[in-house]
Parts: C-alpha cells; structure tokens; sequence
C-alpha cells in the first residue's frame, strides 16, 4: 500500500480498497505534502453484497477521504486550507478524476468525494446546485444557471439538453451530468428497473410447464435488499435536510441503522452523549465499527421511538410524497 494513503474504513459497508487505477491517479498527493485517510471506499457492484448509494464507488472507483499534513487534518472551511483543495481537484482532473464532492452539510467537514464516474461536482444533498463556489471554480465548471439553460445544435446540443418524460424518468436519452450529482445512474441500474424486471421475470417462471421455486426467493431477496438501501438513503437525505450530517454519515458507514439514526436526530437525552463520544472516536481515525461498539456498547443501540415515530413518518412520508409526484408528472408529460 502507498504511504500516503491509510484506511479507516474496516468497519463500513464501504470497505473494499480503492482501486489501482484510482490510486495511481491519486498519486499526486504526496507532491502537495499531503495523506489521505479513506473512511470510505470501495464496494461491490449491485447484487454481489452490501452497498450503499449511487455507483461511483463500485469496485473502488470513488472515495471519501479526509486529507492531513503535517499528521494533521485540514479543511475547506479553514480559508488558509482552501487553495489545498482546489488544488486537489485540479490535478486530481489532470489525471483523469472527474467526481468530487464536499462543501457545508456534505458529508463530515473537511472531507471529499474524490474519484471517477459521470463529470460532476456537488454539494449538499449530492446535488450539483449545492456544490460551493471554490469547487466549481477549480473544476473549471460554468456557473449552473448558464450551464442549464445552455442550447447547443447538433450532437453536442443534444448533450446538453435535458428532455422530460418517460425517456427521462427511464434514464434513456442523454443527460447533463453536471447537474446531476452523485445520484446520477444509468436506467438499467435504478432500482424500479430492477424491480420491473424482477416482476416480469417471475411472471415469465409462472408461464412454465415446470416454473422454478428458486426464482420467486431471489427476486423477493433482491427486492427486500433494494428497498433496504432506499430505505438507508431516503434516511440520510433526511438527515442532511435536518443539519445532522453526522448522523448521516454514521448510517452510510454501516455504524448506525436507519431506525437508530432517526431516534438520535430528535436529541433523546439517554443518548446524546454517546453520540458525541462515537463523534470524538471516528475524528481521532477509530473506524466506525470500533467506534459504535466503544460509544454504544456491544449490543448496539437499542432506541425506543416513542411517539417520535410518528415524526419520523411524517419526515419520510414527505420524501415519498415528492417522488410519487415527480413519478406522476412523468407518467403525464409521456402520455
């Protein structure tokens, strides 16, 4: 393994290490003076084990990592640390990098996205419109308004429009994936396709002289697998939308479950100061498994919801809401 580069990330469901490829482009860092922690990494590709959000960091095409120097943490909200991080992803795209992602309520302060996938760079939320400015400028990106409203002609025109409709919701036609994130992912691997294709391939087993019983479990196992990670990432949207990036960042790390999480983000008294100790442990570069069972116990965390539960549906509710709308206006601009 290079010297400059050390893994915290044991104990995350992104726990796999980076790729060669990645790390060779990341080989930079030591001319800037800096290390790279990564809390986290690589993961399988869907269908093969536990994973988390988009794909980027499949099979170690992406990371998030915390940079030091000195032994010593720096971050983009300290002004003298900034043009560090421009740097960085000025020659991280000089060697082929074309993903970032940090700013304020994105992930932990002071850490990066950093990796390959669709050009992007983003923000809170893992939206491009929240990226911070001093990002976009190192990336060379246009401002977001012109580069939305932008019209070419010709083929390159056709890459920057962004057609609604059915095609869009399927994710078919070409897209901008500069206004898309991290979240951006090809319609073959969005879990409603998968779904669809896993009703029609039980409703193809039943038409069979002799249909497989194997074939409903699997479908049903990928099914409850899928919604789980929705699951997980419709409560870490939450999250950041609460301010609780923390909280966010425990559950992509696998420290906390969803439920858990969610009962920690309404401040229950019994369970602030462990929170805090999990906290003080991961920024002293304990992985996150040691650090739940040293701030939690080894049982875990065992959190009664009260009548917070309701809350939380609310809270949730709103995200399910906002996407069965966005899902019925497609289905109307395509009829």
């Amino acid at each position: 393994m290079a010297s400059w580069l050390e893994y915290a990330n044991q104990g995350a469901t992104r726990s796999m290490p980076l790729s060669p490829d990645l790390v060779n482009a990341l080989s930079f860092l030591p001319d800037l003076g800096l290390t790279a922690r990564v809390f986290s990494g690589g993961q399988p590709v869907s269908g093969q084990g536990a994973r988390v959000g988009s794909t980027r960091h499949d099979l170690g095409g992406a990371a998030d990592v915390m940079f030091y120097r000195d032994g010593q943490p720096i971050s983009w909200q300290n002004p003298d640390d900034l043009p560090t991080f421009q740097e960085i992803v000025r020659r991280g795209r000089e060697a082929g990098l074309t993903g970032f992602g940090a700013g304020e309520g994105y992930m932990t302060p002071g850490s990066m996205h950093i990796g390959f996938g669709a050009p992007a760079v983003w923000g809170a939320g893992g939206q491009s419109a929240n990226a911070p400015d001093w990002l976009r400028e190192a990336y060379g990106q246009a401002p977001l308004a012109a580069t939305a409203s932008t019209r070419g002609t010709g083929m390159n025109g056709m890459d920057q429009q962004r057609p609604s409709g059915l095609l869009e919701f399927m994710g078919i036609q070409r897209r901008d994936p500069s206004a898309e994130g991290e979240t951006a992912m090809p319609f073959y691997q969005r879990p409603r396709f998968a779904d669809f294709m896993g009703g029609l391939a039980v409703g193809l087993n039943e038409l069979r002289q002799q249909p497989s019983d194997a074939i409903p479990q699997i479908v049903a196992a990928n099914q409850q697998r899928r919604q789980d990670t929705r699951t997980a990432n419709r409560t870490v949207e939450m999250l950041r939308q609460r301010g609780r990036t923390d909280l966010a960042d425990a559950v992509e790390a696998g420290a906390l479950s969803a439920r858990d999480a969610v009962g920690l983000a309404y401040q229950q008294p019994d369970q602030t100061s462990a929170m805090q100790n999990y906290n003080y442990l991961i920024n002293q570069g304990v992985s996150p498994e040691e650090a739940r069972t040293m701030a939690f116990g080894s049982g875990g965390t065992s959190i009664n919801l009260g009548d917070q539960e309701t809350a939380f549906a609310k809270e949730t509710g709103k995200l399910l809401a906002t996407e069965a709308a966005e899902i019925i206006n497609q289905g109307a601009q395509a009829s």
